[in-house]
């Protein structure tokens, strides 16, 4: 009777041990299948997003010459409006269909800042800053928001911050996204702008930072700040 049961209590344990062997191999195997089907959906869903954004594309060539000549630019410029090109819209879909791109927040940030909506703009800016940390436009542009606004001392921390990001970090942000690409294509000589602006960018922060602490010091400083001559920039 017993030699039968050991057999049977055998034949089970082999049975299942090949069963469990089985299952791991398949799911194994199919594992990447699965992540095949996750990336195909999400590519999908990627182009299909793109093509709805795609519809209201902005005229990102006059973009790049206003920003190119350096132009103050005005709220009809930027907001929806019959005729307008649309910058503040596009940024805003941009950022609801694809909320994980620093650089839709970013710039929908820049165009309320343009705009003197500064709530928004701080809004905005801050989204960029938490998806991408190391962009020192982001710190730059809501620093000046906030030295406009009076806080002297969360204008410091992030100008501080803006000096210990290295040029070349800022410049692979600028190359890599397509946002920014796409406007930087629309310049003669985009290198030049970029390591030319980020140098004179690198002074303007140093002289807003010390105008600044002399502010929160109550000292007198050499560097005259006039509001008109201090705007937001896109890059």
């Amino acid at each position: 009777m017993f030699p039968t049961r050991f057999h049977i209590l055998r034949f089970c344990l082999t049975l299942g041990l090949l069963l469990l062997l089985i299952l791991v191999t398949l799911t194994t195997a199919y594992q990447p299948l699965k992540n095949h089907i996750i990336e195909t959906q999400q590519d999908t869903s990627y182009i299909s997003k793109s093509r709805v954004l795609s519809y209201q594309t902005p005229d990102f060539k006059l973009l790049a010459e206003n920003i190119l000549a350096g132009h103050v630019f005005s709220p009809l410029e930027l907001d929806t409006w019959q005729g307008g090109t649309h910058y503040l819209s596009f940024y805003q879909k941009g950022a609801e269909l694809f909320p994980e791109l620093f650089e839709m927040h970013y710039m929908q940030g820049i165009c309320h800042f343009w705009m003197g909506d500064l709530p928004s703009a701080e809004s905005s800016l801050r989204q960029s800053l938490e998806i991408n940390p190391v962009f020192f436009w982001t710190y730059y542009n809501l620093g000046l928001l906030y030295f406009k606004s009076g806080q002297i001392d969360a204008a410091i921390a992030l100008l501080t911050r803006a000096q210990n990001i290295p040029p070349p970090v800022t410049k692979k942000f600028l190359h890599d996204f397509q946002t920014f690409a796409i406007i930087l294509q629309y310049m003669p000589d985009s290198e030049h702008y970029i390591d030319t602006h980020l140098e004179k960018a690198e002074q303007q922060t140093n002289d807003l930072l010390m105008l600044a602490i002399a502010i929160k010091n109550h000292r007198k400083t050499d560097i005259h700040f006039d509001p008109s001559q201090w705007n937001p920039v896109f890059f």
